[in-house]
Parts: C-alpha cells; sequence; structure tokens
C-alpha cells in the first residue's frame, strides 16, 4: 500500500511526465479551462465529473464558465482485441460532432497506470476516431469524460 504522501504525488508524477513526452500542452488545451486532473477523476471549475456522472443518466454534458464543455458517457459494449484491431469500447453517444476530441479521452473512477489502446465508438453509429489510451479493466457500465471544444448540448450528442 502506498503512503498518503505518494498517493497526493501520483497527478503531479503523471503531469510532468505528459509534459516532457510534448503531450501535455495539446491534451490540455483540449479541456475547459480550470480544469484538473487527479487519478481518478477529472474537475471542472471545482466540480468532480465522477460525482455528476453518479447523479445522473448519460450522455451528461458538463460545461465550465469558459467555452467548451466535457461530455460524459457511459460505456455499453466492450469488443477484446482481435488480431491487429484494438481493443473497442462503444459508449452510449454519438461521438462524429468536430467539437469532440475522443484522443483526450479519460476514465473515471479507475487508480491505475495499467493502460491499453482503445477505439472508442458510438453505439449503433459509425465514428472514426484514432485510438486512445484508457484503462486495461475498463468494463460495462464504467465512465468515460470526453472533452469538447465547443459547447454542445444533449441533444447533439444523443444517440
Amino acid at each position: 500500500m502506498t503512503s498518503p504522501t505518494i498517493r497526493a504525488r501520483i497527478p503531479v508524477l503523471i503531469a510532468r511526465r505528459r509534459r516532457s513526452a510534448g503531450a501535455w500542452s495539446s491534451e490540455s488545451a483540449s479541456w475547459p479551462a480550470r480544469t484538473t486532473f487527479t487519478s481518478d477523476d477529472v474537475w471542472v471549475d471545482g466540480l468532480s465529473l465522477a460525482a455528476v456522472a453518479a447523479s445522473g443518466e448519460t450522455p451528461i454534458v458538463v460545461t465550465g464558465r469558459t467555452k467548451g464543455c466535457v461530455l460524459l458517457v457511459h460505456v455499453d459494449v466492450v469488443v477484446p482485441r482481435l488480431g491487429r484491431t484494438p481493443r473497442q469500447v462503444w459508449v452510449d453517444a454519438d461521438l462524429s460532432h468536430g467539437a469532440v476530441r475522443v484522443e483526450h479521452a479519460r476514465a473515471l473512477g479507475h487508480h491505475t497506470d495499467r493502460l491499453a489502446r482503445w477505439a472508442v465508438r458510438s453505439a449503433y453509429r459509425e465514428s472514426g476516431h484514432d485510438p486512445v489510451r484508457l484503462p486495461e479493466d475498463l468494463g460495462w457500465g464504467d465512465v468515460v469524460a470526453v472533452p469538447c471544444l465547443a459547447d454542445l448540448t444533449v441533444s447533439d450528442v444523443a444517440l
């Protein structure tokens, strides 16, 4: 078991690693201003997205004080890796809107550093996105937060 001091530093260490890899600037620009990340949650303007997801049906659109929003979706179907095709996760929202940044999606409620490549798709709709790194143990009912560059409504992403 890790000590509370080490556990508190994990998000900082992850942020440093991403910054050094050059991915931090493009990822942070996809999220609304005042977004912070922990090892298992995303906070927008002091609001826990894990708590928001637990309180309602998805898809949910969370807007911040600035332009952009976060789309919260549930995992409907998980398809294992088949040959060279990455694992697939099908979610309960239409991800084909141009403002949706699936490549920066984050799973909520997972304390793991074991990541795998996942192709995130809309259930019942074709949407082509590059694979994203999400927890290896992602499963049915898990919640994924997806940043959007524009303000969307639930009707924009409902299936």
